[in-house]
């Protein structure tokens, strides 16, 4: 999948990263200031040395914060999505698949990882719901690989929450679960499953499973 607009979203998802995370240092900032006021600091020389540094950090995150929340930034927003239609045929940069995992057992998720690692793609994970239906806002995964039990919302509530996210888009979605249950089966294909796996799973399948969606050689 292509390209230039995915790469687009990726740079302001991380804009948007970077505007929360830069917010959140300031209010930190301010938190340690009112605590470092509270104490006679003279003869600790590592304090003094902090301070100082907190009032050089404070100047760079405040033009930081003005750039991040500059109007005619919300605007590029908006109209990013013409951006790919504008470049001449030809021009648009190629990035390598993405994969997008869901799995809240850590072992499993650096499994996968490390079983995907000859295929050159760009692995994107996280141990709940809800921070991949964030990610899938600003970022179009060409596969997703999701587990059912989740904590919080679940495989299936996401399945119907990826559809309201990217209506248009049809993403590959492969459970990776230990519900063997015909019944959960039926229900996550219905809900738009691609694909389902049982665990303890072979990691020849999945590599030949995710092969086939991603057309990869």
């Amino acid at each position: 999948m292509t390209t230039f607009h995915n790469l687009i979203n990726i740079f302001f998802f991380n804009l948007d990263i970077l505007q929360q995370q830069t917010t959140k240092i300031k209010e930190n900032l301010r938190d340690i200031e009112q605590f470092l006021t509270s104490l006679d600091s003279r003869d600790l020389l590592e304090i003094e040395d902090f301070k100082q540094f907190i009032s050089t950090l404070k100047p760079e995150l405040e033009k930081i914060a003005a750039c991040l929340n500059n109007p005619s930034l919300d605007d590029l927003k908006t109209r990013k999505k013409a951006w790919p239609q504008l470049l001449p045929a030809g021009s648009q940069a190629f990035l390598p698949k993405k994969i997008l995992i869901i799995e809240d057992d850590p072992l499993t998720s650096r499994l996968i990882k490390h079983y995907l690692k000859d295929l050159k793609v760009e692995i994107a994970a996280f141990s709940e719901a809800e921070g991949g239906l964030d990610y899938i806002k600003f970022n179009l995964p060409d596969l997703i690989l999701l587990d059912l039990m989740l904590p919080g919302i679940d495989g299936f509530q996401f399945l119907n929450e990826v559809k309201k996210i990217k209506p248009d888009q049809k993403i590959p979605i492969i459970i990776m679960s230990s519900i063997s249950g015909e019944k959960e089966i039926l229900k996550a294909l219905e809900l738009g499953a691609t694909d389902y796996i049982t665990k303890p799973f072979s990691p020849r399948i999945v590599e030949a499973k995710i092969r086939h969606y991603l057309n990869l050689k």
